[in-house]
Formats: C-alpha cells, sequence, structure tokens
C-alpha cells in the first residue's frame, strides 16, 4: 500500500528549496490554470499550489483544497486572508469529494496519484467532479532513484500515467518538463 505523506513533514511541502525546484505560480500555469477557473487542489496539504492558484483564477474563479488529513485542512484555514476570498478547505475522503458533480473546470493532483490506493475508485470520483469540458492537472515525480521524494518503484513514470488515464476514460496530453525531479500531465474527459 503506497505511503501518505505526513502532517508531521508539512515544512518539505512549503520549504525554500521546492519553491526553487517547482515553483508554484508558474507550475500552475504551465499545466493550463487560468482566470475565472473553478479549481479542486485534491491533497492540497498546506496549500502550497492552493494560495497561488487563488491569485491566477481571480475573483471570477475559485479554489477548492481538500484534504483527507484534517491537520492540513485546520493548518491552511488558519493561512486564510482577506486577500483569498474565492479560496476555501474542507476534508475530503480520498474517493468521496465533497462538491456537486461538475463542479470543477480543473482537478490539481500535485503528488497525489502515486500515494492513492484504488485508482480506479479516484479517477472515477476525479471525473464525477470534472465539468464536461474539465481536465486533470497531474504533477508527479520523475521515475528515477533520488534523494526526496517517494521510493522510485512508487513513482508513474509518464507513459504509465499516460495508460492508467487512458483506462479511465482520460485523453492525455503530452508530458512536461516541469523540473528535474518532476513532470506534469495534463488530461481531458473523452
Amino acid at each position: 500500500m503506497p505511503h501518505k505523506f505526513s502532517f508531521a513533514r508539512k515544512e518539505k511541502l512549503i520549504s525554500e528549496k521546492r519553491k526553487e525546484t517547482l515553483p508554484a505560480k508558474e507550475t500552475l500555469l504551465a499545466l493550463g490554470l487560468r482566470a475565472g477557473d473553478k479549481l479542486i487542489d485534491v491533497g492540497c496539504g498546506p496549500g502550497y499550489f492552493s494560495f497561488p492558484a487563488g491569485e491566477i483564477v481571480g475573483p471570477d474563479g475559485w479554489v477548492l483544497g481538500l484534504d483527507i488529513q484534517a491537520e492540513f485542512v485546520d493548518y491552511c484555514r488558519q493561512k486564510l486572508t482577506d486577500d483569498a476570498a474565492n479560496v476555501r478547505f474542507e476534508i475530503s475522503g480520498e474517493n468521496e469529494l465533497p462538491c456537486e458533480d461538475g463542479a470543477a473546470d480543473a482537478i490539481l493532483l500535485s503528488v497525489v496519484l502515486h500515494e492513492v490506493d484504488s485508482k480506479k475508485l479516484f479517477l472515477a470520483e476525479m471525473k464525477r467532479a470534472l465539468a464536461d469540458n474539465g481536465r486533470l492537472m497531474i504533477i508527479e515525480w520523475l521515475p528515477v532513484e533520488m534523494e526526496s521524494g517517494p521510493p522510485k518503484h512508487e513513482r508513474i513514470a509518464p507513459d504509465e500515467l499516460r495508460v492508467l488515464l487512458e483506462k479511465h476514460d482520460f485523453a492525455p496530453g503530452e508530458s512536461i518538463d516541469l523540473s528535474h525531479t518532476h513532470y506534469g500531465m495534463t488530461a481531458t474527459l473523452k
């Protein structure tokens, strides 16, 4: 069973090293986030992408940060300011998002998919939550051994991700190099 990233290690997710390696705003823009989008950040952790996403989507969009760990949700809620009026945080089940069918234009899965127990159930829930023209924006670890991140055997290679998405009725785009440690991929509903 894949490991889940622990709240006790949250500082790694908001470290200066991560900001240099995977700058939040630039990464979101590279994945196609745009003004007016309604984004669900699944596995939002400490809000590393949620808060910058709120700036990008602006007042005509919104961001819903979700996590299965209440500690992350509480942490993010404490960081909310008036500047982030279009951002909110909720506790979520792994395969049960607290939203209506078709609620999101985009769903961000930042280093989440490799941690999921049942990819079939998880991706079915992502399909339910996406609008007809919606898209998944996925960030995953490159499938190489390195000091940080999960063990290599838990990582999902770009070709493997493409096959997984197609199997579950998504049309994946090309892999995008995001850094020397991560790649991205966007997928739409078939």
